[in-house]
């Protein structure tokens, strides 16, 4: 499932021909950790948006991260219609 106000935020904070500013504030890789321990029923602050979850449970007992760096969003995106086990 792709979120699509993340995208679009995304394409807001372009500038320049190769450059976007990092969305510290919400849609941001930074945001996961805070975000995985509210859903295993923690307090946390600085969580990815709320739409970003919905439609799913909001508590978890157990939580699998998979973190790919440096794999852009352009490689994710030659890939994901073949690879429905990344969850996009």
């Amino acid at each position: 499932m792709i979120n699509l106000e993340s995208l679009e935020k995304v394409e807001k904070s372009k500038f320049g021909s190769h450059f976007t500013k990092p969305l510290y504030g919400d849609f941001c890789f930074s945001n996961i950790p805070e975000t995985i321990k509210k859903l295993l029923g923690a307090k946390s602050s600085n969580t990815l948006p709320e739409s970003i979850l919905k439609g799913l449970p909001q508590q978890y007992d157990k939580i699998v991260l998979f973190y790919i760096d440096a794999f852009g969003w352009k490689s994710m995106n030659s890939i994901w219609k073949h690879t429905p086990c990344l969850g996009v």
